[in-house]
């Protein structure tokens, strides 16, 4: 409805929106992000919730192997690759999102472009529950595995 300013606005809010999302996941299983470490990791984990399915299991590896790190350092001292090839699949979903939102935006019903709207709300639904749900995962399996190694 907005154009194309709120069209390019889509992408860092969304961007914001999840990576916040994930900072909360963090919180309620205990994790305080304010610390360089738990900002990376969850950082990294926002990052492999963006990624297609099957190059997912790599990126769970890698963050289960900075989080299982022993000792409780205050700095990351991992490897800061955050982005790479596989992850430009999720630009173009988006592109291709915006692209179908343009199409449809003169089919208005009642002065609305209804299928506009729903092609935007779905797209971005469907990116939150999949960054949601991994967040969640991980860090409840990281939560786990950290209850068993005291006991």
């Amino acid at each position: 409805m907005g154009g194309v300013p709120l069209l390019l606005s889509d992408l860092p809010a969304m961007l914001f929106i999840n990576l916040r999302l994930v900072q909360l996941i963090a919180l309620s299983y205990g994790y305080a992000v304010n610390t360089p470490k738990e900002m990376m990791i969850s950082l990294k984990a926002f990052y492999t919730g963006t990624l297609p399915e099957r190059y997912q299991m790599a990126g769970l590896e890698d963050l289960l192997a900075v989080a299982s790190e022993t000792g409780q350092s205050y700095f990351y001292e991992g490897k800061e690759e955050i982005t790479n090839a596989e992850w430009f699949a999720q630009p173009l979903r988006l592109m291709a999102k915006y692209t179908a939102i343009q199409m449809f935006k003169n089919r208005k019903i009642q002065g609305l472009p209804i299928v506009s709207m729903m092609i935007g709300a779905g797209s971005n639904y469907s990116l939150t529950k999949k960054v949601s749900d991994f967040a969640h995962h991980f860090y409840k399996y990281r939560y786990l595995m950290e209850k068993e190694d005291m006991q």
